[in-house]
């Protein structure tokens, strides 16, 4: 079953899977339902004075649809009934007036990353940053060395060698840069092993929410349980489990590859969410941090600056539990990362106001689109 190209079908999909008489089709639809609930309302009726149309006409680029669709505008809301994730979509709204600074986005950071230059601590990591029991790790493309700043007593940075730069990545470095993490969760279990939830962090630029532009990566392993969102999803799917006597993570597979959203790259899936945390986001399935998970997380950052000249991102994951205790078994999670947007770089505005905090995501761009923008970077970048 194949359904919907666009966030405005979405409300007709769900209506027509409960129609359907495809067997096949019927089970997805009731697995669609018991994850995801789907609103389509439109606004009432608008009026525009005259000296406010030719504004109007401005701003939706005079596109015929859209000036048509103005005047009732639909209204999609998609929750993901498991954690409360609630997206909104309309498209007329996605054109509203933001504050935009006009610059060549790539020189700008160029001229960032050059001013950050004399004063990294990170092009210096061995007289410039901390160590702990476990020491530096250094490889041909990577350094891994202990965070100054902890949020947890294992809390240790994968940093580049070579490149200061925080975009201009090659894939071997990029390999490099996750091997580090994932090698750095197996080492803290084996020496701690009441330790055993790695929890992964990494920003891009200061929009993103980093203190040096010189790419590194969190790397954290905890002992009770994940962080925040990430321990809220695996307690879901645990729930859900009980109750149905599926897997959640097959699940939401399976309805998006329904969708027509997923890309598969080996034993990785990458899906753009359709109810998440920001706008654009990607979700990344895998049953280990492997090479092909890895690969299929640098084609999409690829599809975010090829597609999108989408500079600014968050990145997080987290490892399946380290070690083979009881507790690694109970509600186990697999490889699970998400990417999302930060917005524009330069904006004065922030990407993230009281909406996305505490009630809705808006969505500006459209999953389906997204999922093409990755397909069209593996096939411009996977030379392998």
């Amino acid at each position: 079953m194949r359904v919907g190209l666009s966030f405005v079908d979405t409300g007709d999909v769900t209506a027509g899977g409960k129609r359907t008489p495809n067997r096949e089709c019927a089970m997805l639809y009731r697995q669609f339902s018991e994850i995801f609930k789907v609103h389509l309302r439109h606004t009432l009726p608008l009026t525009f004075p005259p000296a406010f149309q030719p504004r109007v006409r401005s701003w939706l680029g005079n596109n015929a649809t859209l000036l048509k669709m103005v005047h009732r505008q639909p209204l999609i809301y998609v929750v993901l009934l498991l954690t409360g994730e609630h997206s909104f979509f309309n498209p007329v709204r996605t054109q509203r007036p933001r504050p935009r600074v006009p610059v060549d986005l790539y020189a700008w950071v160029d001229e960032q990353t050059e001013a950050a230059r004399p004063t990294c601590d990170f092009c210096d990591a061995v007289n410039r940053t901390a160590t702990d029991a476990l020491g530096r790790h250094p490889t041909k493309d990577t350094i891994r060395v202990s965070n100054t700043f902890k949020v947890e007593r294992h809390h240790s940075l994968v940093i580049t060698r070579r490149q200061h730069h925080p975009l201009n990545f090659t894939l071997p470095t990029f390999l490099a840069f996750f091997a580090d993490a994932a090698l750095y969760a197996r080492q803290v279990a084996e020496s701690d092993p009441e330790y055993i939830y790695p929890n992964l962090a990494w920003d891009s630029l200061y929009q993103g929410g980093v203190s040096q532009l010189h790419p590194h990566i969190h790397i954290m392993v905890s002992p009770d349980h994940y962080y925040g969102y990430f321990e809220l999803l695996r307690q879901a799917g645990q729930r859900y489990f009980h109750k149905t006597g599926n897997n959640l993570f097959t699940v939401l597979t399976h309805i998006h590859e329904a969708l027509g959203l997923t890309v598969r790259y080996g034993d990785a899936v990458a899906f753009p969410t359709i109810a998440g945390k920001a706008d654009m986001e990607v979700m990344f399935l895998a049953p280990t941090p492997s090479e092909d998970l890895h690969r299929l997380i640098f084609f999409t950052v690829a599809a975010y600056h090829d597609s999108y000249t989408q500079l600014c991102k968050t990145f997080t994951a987290v490892y399946p539990p380290q070690g083979n205790s009881k507790r690694t078994q109970k509600g186990r999670l697999p490889t699970v990362a998400r990417l999302i947007s930060r917005g524009d770089c330069t904006s004065p505005r922030t990407d993230y106001t009281s909406f996305e905090i505490f009630q809705l995501v808006e969505r500006y761009h459209d999953p389906w689109d997204v999922a093409k923008a990755i397909r069209q970077a593996i096939k411009k970048h996977d030379h392998s």
